[in-house]
């Protein structure tokens, strides 16, 4: 079973109202109850408080036997028993301590002197006094006591101790009672009233009722017809409300609505309609972006890979130069080195052709010594003959080791003139090898630069390409959109044909 809005509202404000009626109810007794209560007890204290005024404490200490019947009693009893009267209470009474400890009635509103009844309670103990009596005396402060019960009847009493301004001393309490019955009556009397409120509060609730429902659920339910139509695709639909307030500002706003809806409708028609031919317009424009982002993608990557060679070629260039410039200077420390080394024979066969010429010189005189020596070997004769052998064989030496001397002093010569013309070649080549390591340590500088500049290159390359590719990608998606943006538009044209800007 379906539960219209208009029946959910009527259980709200019906239950609403019930239990605000309720609880106002509820509030007033409980309220009025509290206010009964504490103004008895206000009015307890301030009759006990009234009664402490009057009573003197050394007058109470001094009362005995027999002093109830004196004319300043009588006195002090009519304004105890005025204040009884005056209160409302049921009982007025003064208690002073006894010897063994008890307390003792000095004063008590309902013994009258002045009758020739005997009084029950003056000078007598009070044997069923309630314990706030003791607390009153000990504590010395006012003290509301719990319902109790004594030999009088079921009170709500306060205790309201009397001091002597001499010490501070407390010498009496002042007791005023007030009976249950009492109470009960007022509480009963709250609860009538408390009814009489709850009973007037439904009837102003069933009138809040049913003004709301003239003014509120009726004009709603019209409103929801109309919504319904409204929704149902007929935008022409009028609310028959008169109203001039927030309900009636409402059925205008429904037929502004359906006014604004039936504008809008037919302008989203003519935009359904164009953003389709548009969709269509897009999707071609789509497919020539991809074609072309795919050829441009395909050149980049031949140009990427051409590259990738010739930085290939680059480095390796770079790298047999670089090997080239440390062999050119290898040689030429190898060229100083040899350059030191014919310096160094030069000077090695000046001293070999020195100690030739020395050689030449002991070889000639070892000849013309030789020669002496086969003179006096003749001399001799016989004798000297082996002597002329040896000389002969030392003049034969000496003049081979001349010879030899004469030529190993010309090929010194020779030596020395060769050695001097490859030294003279050696410092020449030095400076050449020089340039050239030089020359090719400016190709390998040239390289790195190369080799960087073509590094750039690919990068720029490399993210050109990446940029191309993500254009492919969005070009694929803006195919997807589009044929999405297609379909919506579609589906929109679809779902506008659902309203009726005219009435039908």
């Amino acid at each position: 079973m379906k539960i219209g809005i208009g029946l959910k509202l009527n259980l709200v404000i019906l239950s609403g109202l019930v239990l605000l009626a309720t609880v106002a109810g509820g509030a007033f007794y409980w309220q009025y109850t509290d206010y009964l209560l504490d103004s008895l007890q206000m009015r307890l204290k301030t009759a006990a408080a009234a009664s402490n005024a009057i009573m003197r404490a050394e007058r109470i200490l001094e009362l005995g036997p027999g002093d109830n019947q004196t004319a300043l009693y009588l006195e002090e009893y009519e304004r105890l028993f005025y204040l009884q009267q005056e209160f409302d209470l049921a009982y007025l009474y003064v208690l002073r301590a006894a010897d063994d400890g008890q307390w003792m009635f000095v004063y008590d509103s309902d013994d009258d002197p002045r009758v020739d009844e005997p009084d029950d309670t003056f000078h007598e103990i009070y044997e069923e006094a309630p314990p706030e009596v003791a607390l009153a005396f000990q504590e010395s402060r006012a003290i509301f006591a719990e319902e109790y019960t004594d030999q009088w009847g079921t009170f709500r009493s306060v205790f309201l101790p009397i001091e002597d301004p001499r010490n501070g001393s407390v010498v009496g309490v002042v007791g005023a009672d007030v009976e249950v019955s009492f109470i009960n009556a007022m509480k009963r009397r709250a609860l009538l009233v408390g009814v009489a409120v709850l009973a007037l509060a439904l009837l102003v609730s069933f009138c809040t009722y049913l003004f709301i429902q003239s003014l509120l659920i009726r004009p709603l339910r019209r409103l929801r017809r109309g919504a319904a139509r409204i929704a149902g695709g007929r935008l022409n639909t009028t609310v028959d409300i008169e109203q001039r307030d927030e309900i009636g500002e409402l059925a205008r706003s429904f037929e502004t609505m359906g006014d604004r809806l039936k504008d809008v409708v037919s302008r989203s028609q003519s935009v359904a309609g164009k953003v389709s031919a548009s969709s269509h317009q897009l999707s071609a424009g789509q497919s020539q972006i991809q074609s072309a982002a795919a050829e441009q993608a395909s050149s980049v990557n031949q140009v990427s890979v051409s590259l990738e060679r010739m930085l290939g070629l680059i480095q390796r260039s770079g790298a047999n130069a670089g090997r080239t410039e440390t062999i050119a200077r290898e040689v030429a420390d190898a060229a100083r080195a040899g350059g030191t080394a014919v310096q160094a024979a030069v000077q090695a066969i000046q001293t070999v052709f020195e100690n030739t010429a020395l050689v030449e010189e002991i070889a000639g005189r070892t000849r013309h010594l030789s020669l002496n020596a086969g003179i006096e070997a003749a001399r001799a004769g016989q004798a000297g003959a082996g002597f002329a052998v040896v000389a002969e064989e030392i003049r034969k030496l000496a003049d081979q080791s001349r010879q030899s001397a004469a030529r190993i002093s010309e090929i010194s010569r020779n030596g020395v003139e060769l050695v001097e013309r490859a030294g003279a070649m050696i410092e020449d080549l030095v400076p050449k090898i020089l340039n050239t390591a030089e020359l090719v340590h400016q190709i390998v500088a040239g390289g790195d630069g190369q080799q960087q500049a073509a590094a750039e290159i690919h990068s720029a390359i490399s993210n050109l390409e990446e940029a191309i590719r993500h254009n492919s990608d969005f070009a694929r998606e803006l195919g997807g959109t589009v044929q999405e943006l297609n379909s919506q538009a579609e589906q929109l044209t679809a779902s506008l044909a659902y309203f009726s800007a005219d009435d039908r």
